[in-house]
């Protein structure tokens, strides 16, 4: 799958068994995919890409997820005349990053 989009790389993380996936690439696939839909104006696209990865438990939350969110939530804030659909987004995002990570940074 050489060029294969974000969306196409979720649908076979979802296809793939559990023991084959990486829960770690599966989110960061999902987070990509909402900063990119934001950088485009599909805010509302992007709440939905990251919502499973929203509720991945503090003990599973790794550096590199945490700071894709917050990467999202910082494109979030570029936008003019946010609507509350961003403002909850950015709100969510932010509580998600301000618990404590899995592993040490």
């Amino acid at each position: 799958m050489p060029n294969a989009s974000p969306s196409t790389a979720l649908d076979a993380y979802a296809a793939a068994p559990a023991h084959a996936r990486s829960y770690g690439h599966e989110a960061g696939t999902r987070i990509a995919l909402a900063t990119a839909r934001i950088s485009h104006g599909e805010v509302d696209g992007a709440a939905e890409s990251p919502r499973p990865s929203a509720g991945t438990p503090p003990a599973q939350r790794i550096h590199s997820i945490v700071t894709a969110m917050e990467r999202t939530r910082i494109t979030l804030s570029t936008l003019r005349n946010p609507s509350r659909g961003t403002i909850e987004l950015a709100g969510a995002i932010e509580a998600f990053t301000s618990e404590r990570l899995a592993l040490a940074r």
